[in-house]
């Protein structure tokens, strides 16, 4: 186990040189990013999911994860103005993947088709204090939603996480959709999400109609609330009071699509292969 975490090879630091690193929070990478950064070597760190995470989530992970162990972190979406004098520096792209999305689905025809797309259940691997939403508290909400749109006659499916480490042993298969996530945009006109992720991005930059309930397994920034709000049917949730009567309230909506969402935090005039090529000319590689 430790010996997974130990850099064997024989690495010179004698020259320039630079690390490209996806995400500093997997343990690997960030050993690697320390030893660039101990030589005074230049460390880029790209964003993932295709949306910006630090403008999305006001989470710590974001700061001493994704960008503590970089010189340069590469982001998505717009740019804002703490970024002219941040640490690190920040440099804003587009998603290739996002805009390709843009517009796409079908909402010509209404089928009355749903589908649930929840997050993983993670078990102990959770980290404080936000993404630390225990298994069994999050079945309980699943199954409360699932039962009510069964009793509502709502024809759905719900999308197995690829990471899930729990079989929907209480749902019919029937109801498990197998195909992946960009195959069912033109087959469903209602998705379900109740957590920030590259999926809900994905489907943002679609014309399906989305929904949104707010469980609170995130700590969503004000920007990025107010955008989801503008974006998708949503609604806060209240485990005080009765979840029926707050679950019912989004399915009779149509939220026309304003984009805002994708348009703030996915979307830049900038390319990551002009990225990319901006960096290596500095250090005259091609």
């Amino acid at each position: 186990y430790f010996n997974q975490f130990f850099n064997t090879s024989n690495i010179s630091f004698d020259k320039k040189g630079i690390l490209l690193t996806g995400t500093t929070t997997k343990i690997e990478s960030r050993i690697n990013a320390a030893n660039f950064l101990k030589h005074s070597q230049k460390v880029y760190s790209f964003g993932h999911g295709g949306a910006s995470l630090r403008l999305l989530l006001d989470e710590p992970i974001f700061i001493y994860g994704e960008q503590w162990f970089c010189s340069t972190y590469i982001d998505y979406g717009q740019e804002k103005k703490e970024n002219l004098k941040s640490h690190p520096e920040v440099i804003n792209r587009t998603s290739e993947r996002i805009q390709s999305l843009r517009n796409t689905g079908n909402t010509e025809t209404f089928k009355g088709k749903y589908l649930y797309v929840p997050t993983s259940l993670s078990s102990y691997k959770t980290y404080a204090p936000y993404r630390n939403f225990y298994n069994a508290y999050y079945v309980f909400w699943q199954k409360k939603l699932l039962n009510y749109l069964s009793k509502a006659n709502i024809n759905f499916k719900l999308k197995v996480h690829p990471k899930t480490i729990l079989e929907y042993d209480f749902l019919s298969p029937e109801l498990i959709e197998k195909k992946g996530l960009d195959r069912c945009f033109n087959d469903y006109d209602g998705f379900i999400f109740d957590y920030v992720s590259t999926a809900l991005t994905e489907t943002l930059a679609t014309k399906n109609n989305v929904f949104f309930f707010d469980i609170g397994n995130r700590k969503i920034t004000k920007e990025a609330l107010f955008k989801i709000r503008e974006d998708t049917n949503y609604i806060k949730i209240d485990f005080n009071q009765d979840l029926n009567q707050q679950i019912s309230q989004n399915f009779n909506k149509i939220k026309p699509r304003r984009f805002s969402y994708i348009d703030s935090f996915s979307t830049h005039k900038t390319s990551t292969k002009d990225v990319i090529k901006d960096i290596l000319k500095d250090y005259s590689i091609e």
